[in-house]
């Protein structure tokens, strides 16, 4: 087997765990005309008096501090990964995520003090813990790991459903108060519950002990074959039940609080996806516990210079560790919290200067980031925005936002992360957020004294 067998299975491991690295949503805000400004708070509502939203999309992927270009050695016709540098790359634990949440449709309308409207959604929110010692086992084996315990366990989250939301809000003064309660579908679930699994290798012998307890729930999307393998299913009901509203109920909403401090400054918080979904269709639970043996790698073609066979090694342990499948009546997921803190102060009539605190809870752990942004109105019709932010020890980031109004219809777009365009290699993150919208009626302007 050629070298580049165990740099692609290295590679593939650094791509999935790697360019999904926590990728909160840190310009909508900034977009402060629009009505898209609330879906991080539902307080941020926008002064035009009603909005009706027109297709949009947010998306994000990003990666965690590696990048991916100082690993590949480019100098061959095959560029393969430098293995010497993975070790000194790859942390303890590797964090991951990845959003979608497309907007068909909303509309909003202002009715003296409140403010009511109706929003449809698709959403899909994806986490992945991948342990530095998976990583490092996939690229060297066990070879330099001999009377040691790697844990190679992942933990798992990935949800997709529908949401239709309520928004209200309220305005007392220099105060908005605004909540976004939301009736939950779900289309898809997978969720680690149990995430044990530890491997040792044996210094006499080199037999590979394999401890675990590993349990994924899941709804309507996984399933095991006739050799046991775990995979995705794609079946009738799947195709049936995935748009409907029969089954997998949940709920949430969203809070938030914005105070106009004078003209110039006002200051906004929120915490948005306080809910869960209870998913009682096509439930299924995959379980591996116990200990297992494993007569070991083959180690010769690694201390000779050659390539380690990792697909055979893979598929090995892959039939070591054996799942198990079992019918459940249901199991309920939390969505992923998140918090924000904002302001913005009013610089000149054509300038703002803005800035946003985010952190978002998965698994007990919180995960922080924030931007700065100055925002100019070019022209009449034209707003800009420039923005820099730092995402969980990432530094380089950054963004900019753009909203086109021409006469009631609004065109909008923002961005973390614009150096990704042109080196999608070298910088581990892309996320968007892009629509139109059509605002129009008189503004309603708080001047406190």
């Amino acid at each position: 087997m050629k070298k580049t067998t165990s740099s692609l299975f290295l590679f593939l491991c650094i791509f999935i765990g790697t360019p999904l690295f926590a990728q909160q949503d840190l310009t909508t805000l900034f977009l402060s005309e629009t009505w898209a400004s609330t879906f991080s708070n539902p307080a941020w509502v926008p002064e035009k008096r009603a909005h009706i939203g027109l297709p949009s999309m947010y998306f994000s992927t990003s990666g965690a501090s590696i990048n991916v270009t100082d690993l590949i050695d480019f100098s061959q016709n095959n560029p393969t990964l430098d293995l010497g540098e993975v070790a000194n790359a790859v942390e303890d634990e590797i964090f991951a995520q990845a959003d979608l949440s497309i907007h068909p449709i909303y509309f909003s309308i202002a009715l003296k003090d409140f403010r009511v409207g109706l929003e449809y959604s698709l959403m899909n929110k994806s986490f992945v813990q991948v342990p530095g010692d998976l990583i490092r086992f996939g690229a060297f084996g066990n070879a330099p790991y001999i009377d040691q315990t790697l844990e190679l366990a992942p933990s798992l989250y990935n949800t997709a459903y529908q949401k239709l939301s309520f928004p209200i809000s309220y305005q007392k003064e220099n105060w908005t108060f605004g909540f976004r309660p939301a009736f939950l579908h779900g289309i898809v679930s997978v969720n680690t519950v149990e995430s044990e699994l530890s491997l040792y290798t044996d210094p006499e012998f080199y037999q590979l002990t394999l401890n675990g307890n590993f349990n994924i729930q899941s709804s309507s999307i996984l399933a095991l074959d006739s050799d046991q393998n775990l995979g995705v299913n794609f079946n009738e009901d799947f195709l049936n039940n995935g748009l409907s509203w029969k089954s997998n109920g949940g709920f949430s909403i969203d809070l938030g609080a914005r105070f106009q401090v004078n003209q110039k400054l006002k200051m906004g918080a929120s915490i948005i996806n306080i809910g869960q979904i209870t998913w009682d269709k096509n439930v299924t639970s995959f379980t591996s516990e116990g200990t297992q043996n494993y007569n070991g790698i083959d180690l010769n073609p690694l201390v000779s210079g050659d390539s380690l066979d990792i697909d055979e090694t893979v598929d090995d342990l892959v039939r070591t560790f054996q799942l198990k499948s079992d019918n459940i009546s249901g199991f309920k997921t939390k969505l992923p919290v998140g918090f924000y803190l904002n302001g913005s102060y009013k610089v000149t009539e054509s300038f703002s200067a803005d800035a946003v605190v985010y952190a978002e809870l998965f698994n007990k752990q919180l995960y922080p980031s924030f931007a700065l942004n100055g925002r100019i109105r070019v022209l009449k019709f034209f707003y800009f925005g420039l923005s820099y932010g730092m995402r969980y020890n990432q530094w380089n980031n950054l963004g900019i936002n753009t909203l086109i109004q021409l006469g009631p219809v609004q065109l909008f777009g923002a961005t973390n992360n614009i150096l990704t365009l042109f080196d999608p290699l070298g910088n581990s993150s892309t996320n968007g957020r892009f629509g139109m919208a059509v605002a129009f009626g008189k503004k309603k302007v708080v001047y406190p004294e």
